[in-house]
């Protein structure tokens, strides 16, 4: 590493060469890492090599997205075989001699088919011929560990397509696996891994060593994102995210050695001095610059309808929350949310009479220290039924003395001594199981049971595989053995 003197003077070297012939033929940049000086330099307390840190989540995000497109082919070719023949590794993945039939192709390439039906024959075939010319040194690549073949393929999306994800995610359902545009966002590829749906999607259909090196590098993952850390386990999370980086050169194709595998040794080494990834990640500031580009409205004058646009929202927000507007007779929409930043959210509340089943009551009962049932059933209960669509029809799970799991089926509330309960109705699965280090359950409704919202979880993501259900985050173990 240089020194701080030693950086500034390689630095104005680059600057002092007269061209940029020069600067670019004397491949200074490439033998040094450093191209010019800059702004910062000027201050007597920057120390680069102390005060930088790699952004995770853009690290993170090429981190998924170069391991998704391994796997599933996309990244695969000749040279990728050929440089694991040169380091004698992976032998029977290795490129047959003698071979000139095209490489089967797993990367979507069956759509650009489809969007050239509109071209006539002639301009198809003309185009085939310069591909098939291009790609002479192609050939076929024998089954890999690493790689998902045509059916895995399948399989694989079709779990994806079957997830069911809770209100917060940024995507729907889908083929993400052959599609890969649909996870397009950085934070939607980190929900995917975070939430276990990539390792359930992949579950047994990659070699039992590379799937138990991928769920370890999804489980750092995870960990690397969490909004709070104890100092005492730092240390530890630094060796899980060497150690499963070492893993993934073992296991996989050492064409995911880029210098963007790399950063991410240094991401912890930063968490002592910089806190969490939650605190300074570029998620937000990617947010703003979205919205920013959303106001661009006059191309010869950008800054300034941006600052147009602005000083409008700041004024009509200004108007909103200090009450000098009426709002009584306005939909609102967005500057609504605004102005209730500070205020509790108002639920749809509706009293109704109701009498519930003796065994749900029994099941109440018990929080509370008196005989609920009886005066239950003789006076009914005036309950409030609460509309959370966010809890609606969603699939909790409950810690007792063993793991129950369930679909929403109402929310009310109840008064009693001045405190307001909220009780979650449950339709509770049968038959639940873990297998495979995923809990997974029958759809058939066992029966019905009440529980205060504090004690279930949040809503989870599940999917459907071979008529189970599967809760996906809940307990994922990994089979550490024999890595």
């Amino acid at each position: 590493m240089y020194t701080n003197e030693e950086e500034y003077d390689l630095r104005k070297q680059y600057d002092d060469l007269p061209n940029k012939n020069q600067k670019n033929n004397t491949n200074m940049q490439k033998r040094t890492g450093l191209k010019g000086t800059y702004s910062f330099m000027k201050l007597p307390y920057h120390k680069r090599s102390e005060q930088m840190q790699p952004d995770g989540m853009h690290t993170i995000a090429d981190v998924i997205g170069n391991v998704l497109d391994t796997i599933t082919g996309k990244d695969d070719s000749k040279k990728v075989r050929l440089c694991e023949q040169e380091f004698d590794r992976f032998k029977d993945t290795w490129v047959k001699e003698n071979t000139d039939v095209t490489e089967e192709s797993t990367d979507g390439s069956s759509n650009e088919v489809v969007g050239q039906k509109r071209k006539s024959v002639t301009q198809i075939n003309v185009q085939q011929k310069k591909k098939k010319s291009n790609n002479v040194e192609q050939c076929v690549l024998p089954p890999a560990p690493w790689r998902l073949d045509r059916t895995a393929l399948a399989l694989a999306d079709k779990r994806a397509k079957s997830l069911q994800y809770p209100p917060g995610f940024d995507y729907h359902p889908d083929k993400h696996f052959s599609k890969p545009w649909t996870l397009r966002t950085m934070h939607g590829k980190l929900q995917f891994v975070t939430s276990n749906a990539a390792a359930w999607c992949l579950h047994g259909l990659l070699g039992p060593k590379q799937e138990r090196t991928l769920l370890k590098l999804f489980d750092v993952l995870k960990k690397l994102t969490k909004e709070e850390y104890k100092v005492a386990d730092l240390e530890q999370l630094q060796e899980e995210t060497h150690e499963a980086l070492a893993l993934i050169e073992r296991d996989f194709p050492l064409s995911l050695q880029t210098i963007t595998m790399h950063l991410l040794h240094h991401i912890p080494e930063g968490f002592p001095r910089y806190g969490p990834l939650y605190g300074r990640w570029l998620f937000p500031y990617e947010r703003v610059n979205c919205w920013i580009t959303r106001q661009v409205l006059n191309k010869h004058r950008i800054e300034s309808t941006v600052m147009e646009t602005y000083a409008i929202y700041d004024w009509c927000v200004f108007m909103l929350m200090s009450d000098i507007v009426d709002t009584d007779d306005l939909t609102l929409g967005k500057f609504e949310d605004i102005c209730n930043l500070n205020e509790p959210k108002k639920e749809t509340m509706k009293k109704t009479q109701t009498l519930l089943e003796e065994k749900v009551l029994d099941d109440m009962s018990e929080v509370y220290d008196f005989a609920l049932t009886s005066r239950m059933n003789k006076q009914g209960l005036a309950l409030k039924s609460v509309e959370k669509k966010n809890l609606k029809d969603q699939h909790p799970c409950v810690k007792e003395d063993d793991m129950v799991f369930g679909r929403v089926k109402s929310i009310f509330e109840h008064d009693w001594r001045g405190k307001m309960y909220t009780w979650v109705l449950l339709d509770l699965f049968s038959d639940v199981a873990y297998t495979d280090g995923f809990w997974n359950v029958s759809e058939r409704v066992n029966c019905c049971k009440p529980f205060l919202l504090d004690d279930i979880s949040e809503p989870q993501v599940i999917g459907r595989d071979n008529d189970r259900l599967f809760f996906i985050g809940v307990d994922v173990k990994l089979c550490s053995n024999e890595l």
